[in-house]
């Protein structure tokens, strides 16, 4: 008796100060018995912080303790309570003839093992109410109870995108294991560290290991193929990217189009955004160049023709008669047209009409000279002071056709020439006066 009653005393003392399993919670009564024995897990001392606990067949916990370890021997010293009589309608432990199972909480794996065998549950007989004392079937401590550790198992299923965020790691059964591998961190699994490419995955729990792979689908940055320059002047242009399917986004984005003419000068991020066939979300940006283009109108000044920029810097000029300065004589009726540009952008086309008399007579020129047109026949004439000269005839692309010597009054024929456009140019001296002739 002396050695039952240090025994019980250790028990007390161990449930005091151990965390109960939430599972292993149980109503004591006034009816119990005490089984005594030892406790191994695949041959294997428990330790002390695990548990063992009795379950009735109806599954009520019927009472708990913390085992007791000396010498390295794990000990069973576990109250077993009966069911209160008293308490109808409450089942709070055996009933007289009722068998009952053991169960083993192992703290180190943090799961619950059943007392069984080759896979059946096995089920003790003959509870006794001894009033806290040793069952008599119950009553050696040197009976082992051999318990079995829970087979461990691996089962999640990783198929990821190597820009997605971290995956938990929750397949691994028991719980209380630990993962390692490529690109493991703790229990999260990082894609973008592992890279693309199967990576093992291994789980660890009681000396055993599983492990699954893990699929890493590598991911390609789409490319925006049309990046600029554009001006604010270009018309509307589709978008395309190097991966189909995906949307286009940003300022003058419009669909799948971008519009300049919508924007002023500046620089701005065209994002896409877009998923592929491994169901990975991809996304690229690229900035897009908008240079202001120039607006020049056209001014009509007698007999010239200049540019009047309104917005910009245009360093170039092109008009329709192919002359490339900032201003050009009128050589004819005709609707003219101008197109500056810089270095980036060409302006919208400047257009003017340009009425021409058919006898360009200039009613004041140095030196009185004067001229007229009758049948294709020229005359020049000059003060009486005046001594000579020289005229010379020209064709529009600035070619020499004739020249001709002048003293006083002078009558050309100009009769074998085709009709067109002329430059008549006089000279003399320090005086020079270009004038135009339609014949």
């Amino acid at each position: 008796m002396r050695r039952l009653i240090i025994v019980i005393f250790i028990v007390q003392a161990s449930v005091v100060g151990a965390q109960v399993p939430d599972d292993f919670v149980f109503t004591p009564t006034n009816s119990s018995g005490l089984l005594l024995g030892q406790v191994q897990i695949n041959g294997v001392n428990a330790d002390a912080d695990d548990w063992i606990a009795a379950f009735d067949e109806s599954g009520i916990c019927s009472g708990a303790s913390q085992l007791i370890v000396n010498n390295g021997i794990s000990y069973i010293t576990l109250v077993i309570y009966g069911d209160d009589a008293t308490t109808v309608g409450i089942d709070e432990g055996i009933n007289g003839g009722e068998s009952f199972s053991l169960k083993l909480f192992d703290a180190s794996s943090n799961s619950t093992l059943d007392y069984e065998l080759d896979g059946e549950l096995i089920l003790l007989e003959n509870w006794s109410n001894t009033n806290g004392s040793p069952m008599p079937n119950y009553s050696n401590e040197n009976d082992i109870y051999q318990f079995y550790p829970t087979q461990v198992s691996f089962n999640q299923i990783i198929s990821v995108c190597e820009n997605e965020e971290g995956v938990v790691l929750n397949g691994g059964f028991p719980e209380g294991g630990t993962y390692s591998g490529t690109g493991v961190v703790g229990s999260i699994f990082y894609p973008n560290v592992a890279g693309a490419g199967a990576h093992d995955i291994v789980y660890s729990l009681n000396n055993q290991q599983l492990s699954i792979n893990a699929l890493v689908h590598a991911v390609i940055e789409p490319e925006i193929i049309n990046d600029g320059p554009y001006c604010t002047n270009d018309e509307d242009f589709s978008l395309e990217a190097s991966i189909e399917g995906g949307i286009f986004s940003g300022q003058g984005v419009v669909n799948h189009s971008f519009s300049p003419n919508l924007l002023t000068a500046g620089t701005y991020t065209i994002t896409y955004d877009v998923v592929d066939s491994n169901q990975c979300a991809l996304s690229s940006e690229t900035l897009f160049e908008v240079f202001q283009a120039p607006e020049v109108n056209i001014t009509v000044d007698n007999d010239i023709l200049s540019s009047d920029v309104i917005i910009g810097n245009p360093t170039n000029y092109l008009w329709s008669t192919n002359e490339t300065s900032s201003e050009i004589t009128i050589v004819q009726s005709d609707s003219y047209w101008l197109i500056a540009s810089d270095t980036y952008c060409y302006s919208d086309t400047a257009l003017v009409d340009v009425e021409v008399s058919p006898t360009n007579v200039l009613e004041s020129l140095p030196f009185d000279l004067f001229y007229s047109f009758d049948n294709k026949t020229l005359f020049v004439g000059a003060p009486t002071n005046y001594t000579e000269g020289t005229l010379y005839l020209f064709s529009m692309d600035g070619k020499k056709i004739n020249s001709f010597q002048l003293m006083n009054t002078t009558k050309i024929d100009f009769s074998s020439l085709t009709s067109g456009v002329y430059i008549v140019q006089f000279s003399s001296f320090n005086f020079k006066q270009s004038l135009v002739i339609i014949i």
